[in-house]
This record gives structure tokens, C-alpha cells and sequence, in this order.
């Protein structure tokens, strides 16, 4: 048996075969819809004065208004007209008051061009509602395709930013250990400058090791692909503070919590999110931090919030402090490298909910995020 090869037409090319089969097939369908009107002239014939099928003759008016267009039925509504009046004509119907029958023909002929010039005004308005979802189907998938791209470019980049971050510590460790080294051995025995300059290498080196563990962080933030388990949050609080054990000692903050809900996630990152947000409320204080957490039940879905009595923040920041590399103050005042907020934000939105702030200058912050109530599928 032969092999068939299976061909293929290029879309563009099809649609032009269609339209160019379709205005060939405009005048056979313009005689096709003559023709009907022909057939039931002959039936008005016939029937003679026993059955009135003038209302017969909209059938190829709008047939022919349809599918070839609205000058075609217009002349095919003329065309109805010419053959009812002579179908009467032959068939012995018409009136002895020639004024009558006038009125009569010019009525159904208003009728039969108000019928073809609506039936042309709707075929009108369905090929542009057709020609607006084509768009809408076309811009959806424009969209979807961008939506893929930029998530592969996200993902990519997440990767390179891991990759790059992790291959530059053992540089750094080596520029770290021999400043140190240097700074040890030979402090006080150099110049002032030489000091200072020693010492300057020393913090830029601390400085970036923090800001490569922190992009690292951030990387693993959005490409962790551990599964959700059922995750008890108060646990989490506890451990949470285990971790922030020495900054609470340091600054003597009361940290209170409500009783707290099970939720389906990432053990490792809700701790990570949680001493984010309390860290933050700790550092961010010009007194003695008091921090409360606690949680509701709110339009299906559990919200969470950190409250503090720390300096607040200005609602002009709320959206800013949730992006990478973002600091509202200087190095000399706090500390940070400014990405622990957006790897919080990271956090959340994998597990399916948001992160916003509620503020005011000089009276608290309140962190709130969501977490859906039902468990979420498996990465």
C-alpha cells in the first residue's frame, strides 16, 4: 500500500482560498435564491385566491441578503415584488381600484426592504462581534505566550542569579580571609591609611557575603520545588523565635501570638518568612519592640498579621519596600541589604496569597498576608 504524505496549507494562504471560493459562489447563490423566489411565484399562481404565501418570498430575500449581501436582496426583494404582482396579475387577484392594489404592492415591498436592510444591519454587527472574538481569542493567546515567556526569562534569571551568587563566595571567602589575615597581623604596624583601607576591604567583604547568601535566598524562594505539607503555625512561631533568640535578648522585645492555624506549605520557608517579618519588627524600633501575631478567617482563606509598635512607614513606600534591593535607610542606620521583604513577598505568592502593609509614621507597622484555607496541590 502507498505512503500517503500528509500536506499542509499555511493559514493565511486557506483563509484566502475561502474568501476567494466564497465571492465565486456569490453569483450561484444570488441565482439560487432567483430562482426560489421563481418557485413560489409559481405557488402564489396556483393557489390562486384560496392561500395568501406572499410572506413566502422573505425566504429568498434573506437568503440572498445573507449570503451575497444587502444591494442583492434588494433587488431580489424588486424581483419578489415583479413576480407577486404578476402571479395576482395572471391569477385573476387583482383589485378593480388600481389605488388599492398600489397600496397593496408598495406595503410589502417597504416590507420586504425593511426586512432585507435589518437582516443586513445584524449580519453586520454578528461579523464584527465574529472579527472582536477572533481578536480577543488572538490577543489572549499573544498574552499567554508573553505570560510563558516572561516566566521562562523569571526562571532563568532566578537560576543565573543562584548560580552567579553561589560561584562568587569562594572568591570572596579568599579576599575576605586575607584581609582578615592582613588586619590581624598587621594593624597599628601600617600607616592610618593603610588601616583604613584594610579595614574598608574588610566590611565591603562582609557586606557582600550577606548580600550573596541574601540572593540566594531569593533565588531558592522562587524555585523551591519541596512539596506542601500540612504545617502547624504555631510550631513555626516557636521555632521562629528559637532563631531570633539572641536579637529578642538584645533588645528585650515581647513577642505575643494568638493561637494559630494549620496550613498546607513549605515548613522551611514559613519560618523564613515569619523571622523576616518579626526580624524586621525588631530592627525597625526606637523603643522597645512589642510584636503580636495572630490570624482570622476571612473570605475563605487565612490572614495573617505581625503588628509592631516600631518608627512606621510612610504610605508612599507600601509598594516599594517589596522589591529587591529596595532600602528606605542608609547603611549607618540599619542594618540589611534590603531583600528580605521581597523574599517574603516570593514566599506568599507561592503558596498562593499576598503580602501588603498597613503603616503609620511614629505608631506601628501590621504586616498582613493570605494563605488559602484548602490545601494547595503539590509543586
Amino acid at each position: 500500500m502507498g505512503r500517503i504524505n500528509r500536506i499542509t496549507i499555511d493559514p493565511k494562504l486557506a483563509k484566502h482560498l475561502s474568501m476567494d471560493l466564497s465571492t465565486q459562489s456569490k453569483p450561484l447563490l444570488f441565482a439560487v435564491g432567483i430562482a426560489i423566489s421563481l418557485l413560489v411565484g409559481v405557488i402564489d399562481y396556483l393557489t390562486g385566491y384560496q392561500i395568501s404565501v406572499s410572506v413566502f418570498y422573505l425566504g429568498p430575500i434573506c437568503f440572498v441578503t445573507w449570503f451575497v449581501g444587502k444591494n442583492a436582496g434588494t433587488l431580489v426583494s424588486l424581483l419578489s415584488i415583479f413576480i407577486s404582482t404578476l402571479s395576482d396579475y395572471l391569477s385573476g387577484k387583482m383589485f378593480e381600484e388600481h389605488f388599492i392594489e398600489l397600496w397593496n404592492i408598495s406595503l410589502l415591498l417597504c416590507f420586504f426592504l425593511i426586512v432585507s436592510l435589518l437582516l443586513s444591519k445584524l449580519k453586520c454587527e454578528f461579523e464584527k462581534r465574529a472579527e472582536l472574538i477572533r481578536e480577543l481569542k488572538h490577543a489572549r493567546g499573544e498574552l499567554e505566550r508573553k505570560q510563558d515567556e516572561l516566566s521562562r526569562s523569571n526562571t532563568e534569571l532566578e537560576q543565573f542569579a543562584y548560580v552567579a551568587a553561589h560561584d562568587l563566595r569562594a572568591p570572596l571567602r579568599i579576599v575576605s580571609g586575607f584581609a582578615a589575615r592582613l588586619q590581624k597581623l598587621y594593624q597599628g604596624q601600617l600607616p592610618i591609611e593603610a588601616d583604613q583601607y584594610i579595614s574598608h576591604i574588610v566590611e565591603g567583604a562582609q557586606r557582600m557575603q550577606h548580600l550573596i547568601d541574601d540572593l540566594i535566598e531569593y533565588a531558592r524562594a522562587g524555585t523551591s520545588k519541596k512539596s506542601f505539607v500540612p504545617v502547624d503555625c504555631n510550631i513555626i512561631i516557636e521555632k521562629t523565635l528559637d532563631n531570633l533568640a539572641f536579637e529578642i535578648t538584645e533588645s528585650g522585645a515581647v513577642i505575643t501570638a494568638d493561637s494559630l492555624p494549620t496550613v498546607a506549605g513549605d515548613i522551611t520557608q514559613l519560618i523564613q518568612l515569619f523571622q523576616n517579618l518579626v526580624g524586621n519588627a525588631i530592627k525597625y524600633s526606637s523603643n522597645k519592640p512589642r510584636i503580636h501575631i495572630y490570624a482570622e478567617q476571612k473570605n475563605g482563606e487565612w490572614l495573617f498579621r505581625v503588628s509592631d509598635n516600631g518608627i512606621g512607614i510612610d504610605p508612599s513606600h507600601f509598594e516599594r519596600i517589596f522589591e529587591i534591593f529596595q532600602r528606605l535607610h542608609t547603611r549607618d542606620e540599619y542594618s540589611g541589604t534590603g531583600i528580605g521583604l521581597a523574599i517574603c513577598k516570593k514566599i506568599v505568592e507561592r503558596h498562593g496569597g499576598r503580602i501588603w502593609l498597613e503603616s503609620e509614621i511614629g505608631k506601628g507597622s501590621t504586616f498582613l498576608f493570605s494563605l488559602p484555607k484548602e490545601p494547595l496541590p503539590v509543586d
